[in-house]
């Protein structure tokens, strides 16, 4: 090989790896006039190693309003929507996702979709899992703004537990003689009419 042949090969590599082939991607969105979705049940894939896959897409959905649920089957709860998953890992001085999709399903029929397909000498393939997908989970649930949801916030009682509840300690402050048989009876009914 001539040593012109030698620096056109070496010009021609190093053009590929400074521009890189980039990630491809594929988002069908969701069509918000056809799906109002309240809930979407993960079916766990136990195929795939990469570690913070489900975490990132539960994370995602959160962040657009929409609780999600992680099942073993698609038989194991009672779920109008759900989403297979799948995801590769490669190795190059460190592990990277290589390959993801992401299938929203309406009573087992697909209906959008997200794919992430790393490919070339791109430097950004070391890029966290949530740096590579979110975008595209913005894109597939576009429209959804319900915001983040918080599993910290309280379970609302119902009225009955609270009236139930409350009648129990104005019986226990009549037996502790605070207050009178007819103060008791009085308030008895105040929280039985605030019910009705």
């Amino acid at each position: 090989m001539s040593s012109h042949t030698s620096f056109i090969a070496t010009i021609i590599v190093a053009a590929l790896v400074s521009t890189g082939c980039a990630s491809t991607t594929n988002v069908k969105p969701v069509d918000q006039t056809a799906h109002k979705i309240d809930k979407v049940c993960i079916i766990k894939n136990p195929k795939v190693i990469v570690g913070d896959m489900v975490p990132v897409i539960q994370d995602g959905f959160s962040r657009h309003g929409i609780p999600t649920q992680l099942i073993e089957a698609p038989t194991a709860a009672n779920c109008a929507y759900t989403l297979n998953y799948t995801a590769r890992q490669e190795w190059d001085f460190n592990t990277f996702l290589s390959y993801a999709r992401m299938d929203l399903l309406f009573q087992g029929q697909a209906f959008a979709y997200v794919e992430y397909d790393h490919s070339g000498f791109d430097s950004k393939k070391w890029a966290s899992t949530a740096t590579k997908l979110d975008p595209l989970i913005d894109q597939l649930l576009v429209g959804f703004t319900g915001g983040p949801i918080k599993s910290d916030q309280p379970v609302a009682t119902t009225p009955k537990t609270d009236v139930y509840a409350e009648l129990i300690k104005l019986d226990e402050l009549r037996a502790k003689g605070i207050i009178t048989q007819a103060e008791f009876d009085a308030q008895k009914q105040k929280i039985l009419a605030s019910t009705k």
